[in-house]
């Protein structure tokens, strides 16, 4: 692609800066740095609203996270940003002061796209954390419906920094390791989906990223999610060598967030340095305050006859946080449904556009040892935040509430699937609580032909 003059100029412009700032790390000035300079006038280099420097950084360096995670922040909304538009806030808020979507009065609502946050305004941020397929893109379109402003996303992805009312992201699970925000969020939420389902979900955005090994390749693929589900034979062959490590991570990636960040095995036990002292991650001891504020999970989010309610407890721990301005309270129901009723409108994709193309997701079938093995990992999780100093807790309790369900879903399933193995039942059963009716989309017509690493 050919670059006028002066884009060719801005772009080489906006090397020397990094190469300014990372130069000085002396083994990356050659390498993936230098490789950065010859792609700087590339045409994907810059976000389209506005310049994206830190994406760009990681994209550069071939996602060398841990070198990452030690630079200096770099926002697309860093001072001296001569090219980041200015937004003129006072007319995108009404008599109310608050962002675009409007409070009508009697429950009623306008819901309108978000805006980014004034970036002098100062901004207590709340992080949304949850297992990878546990459903949080719903959640943060309907946290910018009632605040009226972007979410990020911890590779900013959106571009949109990490000045935001709130983030999601799946810290410390393997597929996101890195922890580019520094201290800008203030408290966390957890999401949970049941694992029966996040784990195909997972697998199934890794299909559509094509399996991307940076962050990149990732990001080349971003309008490819929530198109398609990857063929069985690939979730068949990923269960065989990985599905019992997994499904421990995802009760691992639990205990991490409820216990504030202490450190353990992926089999639970405590990882003990020193004459036996326990290990907490650095990040919970000041960059942020990791043990949730509240507990939600996906099936009541995505559920319209319990989806505002839970909505509600984010919305409810958000509100009064500096800098961010949220909608009352009598709106937040007529915002879920505009959210949802607004899908193709907004790209509020869900798992029923996968149907369109791909197996139908009760393909994605468990034996009943890989469900007996899924039903230990729950009951670990609901026993033990069931009982002692866990009891009293209400976060913790939330959490039980959620896991006493799962349990019942894949109890149920496993007892189908006994039968089916005996010759009993007939293939193809299975429980779930996660219908909703969204319009059609058509689908990509690219064919993913990557092969996993």
């Amino acid at each position: 692609m050919q670059l006028s003059s002066a884009k060719m100029k801005k772009r080489l412009a906006a090397a020397c800066v990094l190469f300014v700032c990372l130069g000085y790390h002396g083994d990356f000035v050659t390498g993936p740095l230098s490789d950065f300079f010859l792609s700087a006038t590339g045409a994907s280099m810059f976000d389209h609203r506005r310049m994206a420097v830190m994406p760009v950084a990681k994209r550069a360096l071939h996602a060398e996270t841990s070198f990452l995670a030690r630079l200096p922040m770099i926002t697309p909304f860093g001072k001296n940003h001569e090219e980041e538009p200015q937004v003129d806030q006072q007319s995108l808020r009404g008599d109310n002061q608050r962002y675009l979507s409007r409070d009508l009065g009697n429950g009623d609502c306008e819901w309108t796209p978000p805006v980014p946050l004034d970036p002098e305004i100062p901004v207590d941020s709340t992080f949304l954390v949850g297992f990878p397929g546990s459903g949080k893109r719903l959640t943060y379109l309907l946290l910018e419906a009632l605040t009226g402003s972007y979410s990020g996303d911890d590779w900013d992805h959106s571009g949109n920094g990490y000045h935001v009312t709130h983030m999601k992201g799946a810290y410390p699970h393997h597929e996101s390791t890195a922890w580019f925000w520094g201290s800008q969020m203030g408290q966390t939420v957890l999401q949970v989906r049941n694992p029966r389902w996040a784990l195909p979900s997972y697998r199934t955005v890794r299909h559509e990223l094509a399996y991307a090994g940076t962050w990149g390749e990732a990001h080349d693929r971003i309008e490819f999610v929530y198109t398609e589900r990857g063929p069985t034979d690939r979730w068949d062959n990923w269960k065989a060598s990985s599905f019992k490590q997994e499904m421990q991570i995802w009760s691992w990636f639990i205990d991490y967030w409820m216990e504030g960040g202490l450190r353990r095995k992926f089999d639970h036990e405590l990882i003990l340095v020193g004459d036996n002292e326990t290990v907490v991650d650095e990040h919970c001891n000041g960059d942020l305050v990791c043990e949730p504020k509240t507990v939600v999970s996906f099936e009541n989010m995505i559920n319209p006859a319990t989806g505002p309610t839970e909505l509600g407890k984010i919305a409810n721990v958000m509100t009064g946080k500096e800098g961010v301005d949220m909608i009352s309270s009598s709106t937040w129901g007529c915002l879920y449904t505009e959210v949802l009723a607004k899908g193709t409108e907004y790209e509020t994709r869900f798992n029923p556009y996968r149907d369109e193309k791909g197996p139908k997701r009760a393909e994605k079938t468990l034996t009943s040892k890989e469900l007996a093995f899924m039903l230990d990992e729950v009951e670990y999780i609901h026993d033990k935040y069931s009982a002692g100093e866990w009891a009293s807790d209400p976060a913790a309790q939330q959490l039980v509430g959620y896991m006493t369900n799962y349990i019942s879903l894949i109890s149920s399933e496993y007892a189908i699937i006994i039968m089916q193995e005996e010759g009993g039942v007939s293939a193809g059963s299975s429980n779930s609580t996660e219908q909703v009716e969204v319009p059609p989309k058509q689908a990509p017509g690219e064919e993913v032909a990557a092969l996993e690493q």
